[in-house]
């Protein structure tokens, strides 16, 4: 991704501080890969969180 390209996204890509401490309180979030590659989101959730109901 282009430096231009990710200056296309502000205000939908959240900064990755605030993904760190959604992954310490134990938030799910999507992490999204180069749209050159498969472009898709992984929905991530720390394992230690992961219960039927997080799911």
């Amino acid at each position: 991704m282009k430096l231009q390209d990710v200056n296309a996204y502000d205000g939908i890509l959240s900064p990755i501080e605030d993904i760190i401490e959604d992954a310490r309180n134990g938030r799910m979030f999507i992490l999204v890969d180069d749209e050159e590659r498969e472009n898709e989101g992984d929905l991530v959730i720390p394992a230690q969180m992961a219960t039927p109901d997080a799911i």
